[in-house]
Parts: structure tokens; C-alpha cells; sequence
């Protein structure tokens, strides 16, 4: 049973456990409040007495462990476990109607009614780790208790160090009662015992199987039953192999091929550094390794013994070097004066029958082989004895070529012995094991996890569903990437992992990490960091006994999405994900989308909204091709409130500010007006070619816009600073017509193109001559002009920003 259905209760209510029977319930109290009156109060319940009806009764208390955290710390012998302790029992005074008080629970603190007094038998305390301690427990109207205790306590744990640090450790937690004997407390596992819902991995250590056994020790002719929780934890250690056992094999590699070399002083420099080598890695690992009793674990066993054999080759190679240096009055007295007799013998065996691998022993080759041979036809008998056939050369060769065969199989024996991580194979099943424990192994026992399992025979193809629970979706467009992160589900047909339920003890399920079985490689095309998703850090998968696995895995990955920023920020971008596999084409495994839950890619319950990015659209379809894969194509849209207030807005803005220009009156504010709104779409245009990275040929409407708006800013303020000099010049007789004859025949609307004063209007009709002759000819011609400018720039502009409108 899992404890999370009861966390939201006990939190809810947990500051608020305390019972007060100083004040009675009225009409008008609350029911809980009347509940918990006749609970604690009217029937004076006592905390410190077993709740039995019979003082003979037995309580039976069930209970489970929903692991957090596990640790081993070696150089304490110490198993350390971070877990919800969840007990169960039955109370047989706190039981009540719920239709008298409209409630089926409550909650209450441990501290009010009676707990089982369990302790934590081999826990690392000074005292009695206790587990009635105060905690937060559930009240059932029929009477049963449930209590969540948060353990956290250091074990003791049996090291066992010789396969450092390929290492598998047993530890186990037992829990009983101390002051109560079977008679009066009796404990059981409650459900699986052992939940992982709330597990976390650790770096160093993967729990690699958990079982729980009900125990009794009898003490005085009295049994006492507890429990025991085993846990069974492997060592990860590819550091490890990568920085002291792969530099076991190099040291080792050196020494023997030493013996191929010539020349003593080449001997002496590999052999030496190889000594070096096998001192600092041997004082590396004495001192980061606990003392593991009178037993040494095997790899500083190699270290100690690849030391020896590095000093012994140190020691034959510079004998043999001396030997061989042996002249006729130097070192002959090593080898006699004379060759041995016996000597002589194993030559001449050697070169008669030992063929060239004999030679290779003698060091000697075909052309010094037939020297020998006619020397001696012409030499005495007694000249031959002279020269010593065999050589001592000869016997220090044969001594080299005997040491290094020597300690090529000594040092393979020593890395088979010290350094094999891997246990044999070993199919055999315990009967006596727990159903859960036989039906692993059972299912793993000769188990490939490289071989496609097509089984049975007549089945072709595997079928791999995949479905995603959308959780997050943003994208990066200078980049030129999408992450999505989502909870992505597979599930297939391997005909190796089918059981009878009947032969395990009922167990409709099991929990199975997928390094231990075949999975499909499904591997995202379009990433930018290519990964097999199932092996690239294992997860836990589901099997049923008709064979069915299902897996999920946590997907967290950038994908390539090209993005159209030319609606910026009113842009939505299209991407697609697509999964498959890379190395099983569509004949041997079908990658196709989960029909019963592919419409449910966004869940309200998991989908976490982003705040730039909306997620309009998602669409999924099968892609059958060569290698057939599942296409996800989503459709978000940008959030453009902020981008629309930013740049947006202010394009309107300015675009208004360069028309007002043309009505102001003063030149000196038309030019400010203007210069502003210059300056103003300068640094907004420069703001966006910060803010939207550069973008191929094609570029963003808005910043054409303020582009284009630089442009017209420009027309306009140019136009202005030409005024001055068009009033102040005489303009062409055309255009003094065409102003003459709009002020005669347009009336008032048209005459506001050409700026004319109307309280002036009838003075100046009644002196036209003279109004004619005052004013410069181009002063009557500039209004007409500048409203003219006006009308295209305001018709410019209308275009320029509806194409920002979404």
C-alpha cells in the first residue's frame, strides 16, 4: 500500500492534531469537534493501554516501507535509508457511525492515541531508534489507524569489500517491538512491503532487488517477531574501472613486454616505471579503502603482486643481461667455463626437434644456426668445448623467452583471479525465494538483451506504441530549436517476459530496470543531441504476464524547427518531433503512435503553460517508411502582449508623430517633431535587430516597417527644412494658376490645401492685386505641396501598419 493517498490529509490538518477536553460540545459545534469529544474524552481513552477488547487479543500491525533515498558509507559499515515508515492496525475504541457525524476520517497526532512501540533493531544510536515518536496518524470509522513515520537512520551493514569496486552489498533493516512479544504484537509486510514510488537514485549505488521477510527470534522461551527488509545494492563503477582498474592492465602490459626489449637500461626504465606505478596505485587504494578485516580485496591483491613481479622482472633481466655480456675470462664462470652437459642436450633437442619456434627460444636465427654448424665441422673436439656450444648468449635468451611465457600466464591468471567483475552465469532458482525474486529470475535466466525477441516464431515485426504527456514547450529561434519536455510512454509484445500467474504466487506485475531487457532503440531524428531514449539512462518498466512491457521515460531535448519570425510577434511556428528507430527497419519493429492515448498529449494536470509560447495545436500520424517513426507536429503561437506594448505600439506612435508634423505651424517644432521621431525609430529598429536574431533573406514585417518609417521620417524632414526656401522664391506661373484657380473654385475645403487663413478670407478677396503682388509667388504653391506629402505619407503609413496587424 502507498502512503501518498494520505500525505494530502495529514498535511492539510497536521497543525491542528491537538485535542483540548477542558470545553464541551453544544448544539452549534462543529461535528468533528463533537467526534473528537466522544473519541478522547467521554469514553477517557488511555493512550498508554494496548486497545484490545480481551486482554488475551493479539494487535496485528502491517507494515511498509516507501523508500526515499538509500547510501552506504563502507569506511563506518554503515547503510543509511531515508524512508516513510507506513504502520496499519485496528483500535478498537476509536471506532464511530459515520452518518452520526458526516465523517469517515481524522486526522490526529501520534502523541493522543496508542502506537506499537517498534524500534529500529540494528540502527546506528546510542538508544533505541524508535518509531512511535511523534507523527501524524489517520483515524477510519471502522476503527483501523494508519500512522506515517519519516525514518531516518544509519544501519549497520556487513561489508563486503574483495570485489571493490565491483562490489554487490546486502544490508537489510529490521524493525519489532521490544516490549511486546507475539502473544500481545504481532507484525506482518503490508502489501509489497517495499514501494519505490518516491525513490531517488544514487550517483554511487543502484538497488538492484529489495525483498521483505517476516521473522521471530525467541528470547526466555518467548517469541518476538519483527521484520526484515533486504536490500541488495551494486556499486557503480565505471569510475572506478576507468582510473584503477584499466591502469591495472597497462602496468601489466608493460612488464611483460619488457622482456621483448634489448638492453638493460630500456629493461630497467619500463620495469621501473612500472614498479612506480604499481607502488602509487597500491598506496592510492590502500588508503581510500576501509579496512575490510583480515581479508584484502582483490585489487589491491594485484597491485601487491604486480609489485613482486615487476621487482622479479627488474632482478631476471639483469641477470640475463650479465649473462649475456659473459665473455671468455669475464663471466664465464657462470655458466661453468664450460656449457653444462645438460645444457648441451636441451640444445640440441631444442634445434633438432623444436623447429623455429626452438629457435625463438635460442635466440638464433638460420644464417648464425649454420655458422655453428660449420665451425664445428672444422674445430677439434677440444676447440669446440672451448667455445662453449651453447653460448651463455644462448641460455640467457632461452631464460628470457622462458620468463616472459611465464609471466604472460601469471599475470593473466592474476587479472582472471583479481579483476573478473562479471559473476558466471547462473540460471538456478530458489524455490524457497519469494515470488517476486523467483519470477525474476525466472524470467531472466538466459535473457539477451542484444536479441530482437521475435517470439514466437511466427511473429514477424515488433510493435513499439509510443505516446507523450506534453509537461513544457519553448523555443530558442536563435538557435533555431524547440525543447519539448514531456513524460513519453512505450509499450510492447516481448514473448520472452510471459509468466503464469499461478506459478509466482498470483503477482499480476513486476518492476524491471530496462538495462536487464530488450527495449527499442527509439531515437529522436530530428535532435540535435542524438541519443538512444530507453538506454541512454535506464528506467523502471511494467510487465504483465501476457507479456506486455510498458516503459516511461522523461524527454527533455532540443529539436531542430527552422523559425518564420516575418509575423514577429504575432508569429506561430510550426515544428515536428519525430521518433524512431535507427537500426531495426520496418520489417523487424514497428514504431507506430498509441491509439488509446495520443489525443491526451496535454494533460491539465501535468502541462505547465509557458508564458511566451501558447500551444494551439498538436497533430500526430504515423510515417510508414523504410524505418517507420511517429511524428509529432506541434503548432504555438508567441504571447505578443509585452512585444506588442514594446515595439508594436510605438510604431503606430511614431508613424503619428511624423503626420502631426505637417500641422504644426511652427517650423522650429515641425523640425523637432520630425527629428524625434527619427531618432525614436532608429533605436527601436536597432532594439529589434537585438532582440530577433538574424534571419536569412527574409525579414520581419515590423522591422521593415520601422525601416520604412527611417525612410519617410526622412521625406518629411527634409521637406521641412525646404520650406523656408520654396516661400521665400518665385514659382513657375503653372503653378501660381493651378493655386489661383483651387482657391477660386474648391471653396473652403479645397483652400485647406492651400493653408489659407479663413478669418482673412474676405480681406484678402477685396485686395487681391494687392494680396496678389505681396505675397511670393511659391509661398501661395507650399501648402498645396506640403498637403500633398501628407496624403501620401499618411497612405504609406495606413499600408506600412495594417501589415502588422495579426
Amino acid at each position: 500500500m502507498s502512503i501518498r493517498p494520505y500525505l494530502g490529509v495529514l498535511l492539510l490538518v497536521g497543525p491542528c492534531l491537538g485535542f483540548s477536553c477542558n470545553r464541551s460540545p453544544n448544539d452549534n459545534s462543529k461535528p468533528e469537534f463533537r467526534l473528537r469529544y466522544k473519541l478522547f474524552c467521554e469514553i477517557e481513552y488511555d493512550p498508554r493501554v494496548r486497545p484490545v477488547e480481551n486482554i488475551d487479543h493479539t494487535i496485528r500491525v502491517n507494515m511498509s516501507l516507501d523508500i526515499k533515498y538509500l547510501s552506504i558509507d563502507e569506511y563506518s559499515n554503515q547503510f543509511s535509508i531515508s524512508a516513510w515508515v507506513v504502520t496499519a492496525w485496528f483500535d478498537s475504541d476509536l471506532k464511530w457511525n459515520p452518518s452520526d457525524y458526516g465523517i469517515d476520517r481524522i486526522s490526529v497526532s501520534s502523541s493522543m492515541i496508542w502506537v506499537p512501540d517498534l524500534s529500529v533493531f540494528n540502527a546506528d544510536s546510542s538508544q533505541f531508534f524508535m518509531l512511535d515518536g511523534a507523527m501524524d496518524c489517520v483515524l477510519i470509522s471502522s476503527g483501523k489507524v494508519r500512522c506515517a513515520h519519516d525514518l531516518r537512520a544509519p544501519m549497520y551493514c556487513d561489508m563486503q569489500l574483495q570485489r571493490w569496486p565491483f562490489d554487490t552489498q546486502n544490508c537489510n533493516l529490521l524493525v519489532g517491538s521490544w516490549a511486546y512479544n507475539g502473544n500481545f504484537l504481532d507484525v506482518a509486510i503490508m502489501g509489497r512491503g517495499i514501494n519505490t514510488y518516491a525513490f531517488t537514485k544514487s550517483n554511487e549505488w543502484e538497488m538492484i532487488s529489495s525483498k521483505s521477510i517476516r521473522k521471530a527470534y525467541t528470547y526466555s522461551n518467548v517469541t518476538y517477531p519483527y521484520l526484515q527488509f533486504d536490500f541488495e545494492l551494486k556499486r557503480h563503477a565505471a569510475l572506478f574501472a576507468a582510473s584503477i582498474v584499466g591502469p591495472a592492465f597497462v602496468l601489466a602490459g608493460l612488464v611483460v613486454i619488457s622482456f621483448l626489449m634489448n638492453g638493460l637500461t630500456v629493461r630497467c626504465v619500463v620495469c621501473c616505471t612500472a614498479m612506480l606505478g604499481n607502488a602509487l596505485f597500491l598506496q592510492y587504494v590502500g588508503f581510500h579503502l576501509p579496512a575490510d578485516g583480515d581479508t584484502s580485496p582483490y585489487i589491491v591483491a594485484f597491485y601487491r603482486d604486480s609489485l613482486i613481479l615487476t621487482l622479479a622482472a627488474v632482478v631476471i633481466s639483469t641477470l640475463v643481461e650479465h649473462m649475456r655480456a659473459a665473455g671468455d675470462g669475464g663471466f664465464g664462470d657462470l655458466c661453468g667455463g664450460e656449457a653444462p652437459q645438460w645444457l648441451v642436450g636441451a640444445a640440441s633437442f631444442v634445434r633438432g626437434r623444436g623447429g623455429r619456434a626452438g629457435q625463438l627460444l635460442l635466440g638464433e636465427d638460420d644464417a648464425e644456426k649454420q655458422a655453428d654448424e660449420d665451425m664445428e665441422d672444422v674445430l677439434t673436439p677440444r676447440e669446440s668445448e672451448r667455445r662453449g656450444i651453447p653460448r651463455c648468449s644462448m641460455f640467457a635468451t632461452f631464460i628470457d623467452r622462458i620468463a616472459f611465457l611465464v609471466f604472460s600466464i601469471v599475470y593473466t591468471l592474476l587479472l582472471l583471479l583479481h579483476l573478473a567483475n562479471a559473476k558466471s552465469a547462473n540460471c538456478s532458482v530458489d524455490p524457497n525465494a519469494v515470488a517476486d525474486r523467483r519470477l525474476r529470475d525466472t524470467l531472466l535466466c538466459n535473457y539477451d538483451v542484444n536479441v530482437i525477441p521475435l517470439n514466437p516464431p511466427e511473429v514477424n515485426k515488433i510493435r513499439a506504441r509510443i505516446s507523450l504527456s506534453l509537461k513544457h514547450v519553448t523555443m530558442n529561434e536563435k538557435k533555431g530549436t524547440m525543447t519539448i519536455t514531456a513524460w513519453a510512454s512505450t509499450n510492447w509484445v516481448d514473448g520472452q517476459l510471459a509468466w503464469k500467474k499461478s506459478e509466482f504466487g498470483g503477482l499480476e506485475s513486476v518492476i524491471i530496470s530496462s538495462k536487464f531487457i530488450w527495449t527499442p532503440d527509439l531515437t529522436i531524428y530530428n535532435s540535435d543531441m542524438t541519443q538512444v531514449l530507453l538506454n541512454h539512462d535506464p528506467v523502471s518498466c511494467f510487465l504483465v504476464p501476457e507479456a506486455q512491457v510498458f516503459c516511461a521515460f522523461h524527454l527533455n531535448t532540443p529539436i531542430y524547427c527552422q523559425a518564420d519570425l516575418r509575423l514577429w510577434p504575432y508569429d506561430v511556428q510550426t515544428c515536428k518531433l519525430e521518433i524512431g528507430s535507427w537500426i531495426y527497419h520496418g520489417e523487424q519493429l514497428l514504431v507506430e503512435k498509441d491509439v488509446a492515448s495520443h489525443e491526451q498529449t496535454i494533460s491539465d494536470y501535468n502541462f505547465f503553460e509557458n508564458k511566451q509560447w501558447a500551444v494551439k495545436e498538436i497533430k500526430v500520424e504515423n510515417v510508414n517508411d523504410t524505418f517507420p517513426y511517429v511524428s509529432w507536429t506541434f503548432k504555438i503561437q508567441r504571447h505578443a502582449g509585452l512585444f506588442e506594448a514594446a515595439f508594436v505600439t510605438p510604431a503606430f506612435a511614431l508613424a503619428g508623430c511624423t503626420l502631426l508634423s505637417f500641422w504644426v505651424i511652427s517650423l522650429t517644432h515641425r523640425l523637432l517633431l520630425c527629428f524625434l521621431s527619427l531618432v525614436c525609430n532608429v533605436a527601436f529598429l536597432i532594439s529589434i535587430v537585438g532582440q530577433i536574431h538574424e534571419y536569412g533573406d527574409e525579414k520581419p514585417n515590423i522591422a521593415v516597417v520601422y525601416r520604412d518609417s527611417i525612410v519617410l521620417t526622412l521625406v518629411a524632414l527634409l521637406f521641412c527644412v525646404a520650406m523656408p526656401w520654396m516661400e521665400n522664391s518665385e514659382s513657375p506661373k503653372i503653378l501660381v494658376t493651378i493655386a489661383d484657380a483651387i482657391r477660386e473654385r474648391g471653396g473652403r475645403r479645397s483652400r485647406l490645401l492651400l493653408g489659407v487663413d479663413f478669418e482673412q478670407d474676405d480681406l484678402e478677396q477685396n485686395d487681391s492685386t494687392e494680396y496678389q503682388q505681396s505675397r511670393p509667388k511659391c509661398a501661395v504653391f507650399a501648402p498645396l505641396l506640403d498637403r500633398m506629402v501628407f496624403a501620401t505619407l499618411f497612405v504609406l503609413y495606413t499600408l506600412m501598419l495594417l501589415s502588422l496587424l495579426p
